[in-house]
């Protein structure tokens, strides 16, 4: 998957609501682009991904689709807590994963299999999360080696 990273650029930027991690575990931040990196390097795309923190109408929680550029966007409303959040990834990269495969129902057995598979990806990351403390390094907010998702916020 070619993807890019932008988000210590935009951490400034970026809209994360206030949620409590695991106790003594990393930030939120953190612990986002962790897993949005996690889901990179795990379930790898042919295509560019561009994964954004963004406020979308209220009946979202987050969105998949084709941007300006032809790049598929991975959206996730920015109003949600960290769990929302993760969550919300999580579905969002298993329609990314599927979204070159004609489906009648966004939700049919071939999502539900890879949304299985990002949820174990999840749920293995909150076990690392876990053993790190606070007052540790938890890795950069970026998650991964530069060149593997690319964050922004967008309008």
């Amino acid at each position: 998957m070619k993807a890019l990273f932008l988000a210590p650029l935009l951490a400034a930027c970026l809209y994360l609501p206030p949620a409590e991690p695991p106790a003594g575990g990393p930030s939120a931040e953190v612990m986002f682009w962790d897993l949005a990196d996690a889901l990179a390097r795990e379930m790898p795309l042919e295509e560019t991904v561009v994964i954004a923190i963004v406020d979308l109408p209220p009946q979202f929680l987050g969105m998949t689709r084709k941007g300006l550029l032809g790049k598929l966007q991975v959206l996730v409303d920015g109003g949600q807590e960290i769990n929302g959040l993760l969550d919300t990834l999580v579905h969002e990269w298993a329609h990314a994963v599927v979204w070159n495969v004609a489906q009648p129902d966004p939700h049919d057995e071939l999502w539900g299999i890879a949304y299985s598979r990002a949820y174990r990806i999840k749920m293995a990351a909150f076990e690392r999360w876990r053993k790190v403390k606070k007052s540790e390094p938890a890795g950069e907010a970026t998650g991964g080696p530069a060149g593997t998702v690319q964050g922004e916020t967008v309008p």
